[in-house]
């Protein structure tokens, strides 16, 4: 059995050091700010590292944006496949993507026939944009 603890040691040692340890990776999601509706802002968060680069896609046929924290204004309503590349090399070809699916519902108002006094009735009616 003694000739067999050099060999245990050895591999223990390699197990221990020399393997590579994974690191713990941390999954966050594309978050926003903002009412998805048309016409209103919405302001999309991501948790990237601090030094990072930025590459936002909105899916909706504008202009991507590079900002760490874009702002955006949808035109209609649907859903929209948010994508943002992080740290993005074409050259390389290398990046960290991530995806998220937004809801954007019509704008909608409300408007109102009387006058608003006490004790005195007002009727309001919803209003959604042309072609929503």
């Amino acid at each position: 059995m003694s000739n067999f603890k050099p060999l245990i040691i050895l591999a223990m040692f390699w197990v221990f050091c020399c393997c590579k340890k994974s690191a713990k990776t941390e999954i966050h999601d594309i978050t926003y700010t903002g009412t998805p509706a048309i016409g209103d802002t919405i302001t999309f968060h991501y948790p990237a590292a601090k030094g990072s680069t930025y590459l936002w896609f909105f899916a909706d046929g504008t202009i991507s944006s590079n900002d760490s924290a874009p702002k955006h204004v949808f035109s209609k309503n649907d859903s929209f496949k948010i994508t943002l590349y992080i740290n993005y090399d074409p050259i390389k070809n290398a990046h960290q993507s991530f995806t998220k699916t937004i809801y954007i519902y019509p704008a909608f108002y409300f408007i109102w026939k009387g006058t608003p006094l006490v004790n005195n009735a007002l009727t309001f009616t919803a209003v959604t944009p042309p072609g929503c």
